[in-house]
């Protein structure tokens, strides 16, 4: 089991969640990490 802290993060702690979830199930997907396809993805909600 992972445990985020999102008590301190600037972000809603569903979307932390969503996020960690579909990269988890999704290995391939995590080249996209760092850039702006990741913040598309969060704006689209398509996780």
């Amino acid at each position: 089991m992972i445990e985020i802290d999102t008590f301190h993060l600037a972000v809603d702690p569903t979307l932390v969640y969503h996020l960690v979830r579909f990269y988890v199930e999704n290995p391939h997907a995590r080249e996209e990490l760092g850039t702006e396809t990741v913040m598309r993805r969060v704006q689209e909600q398509s996780f």
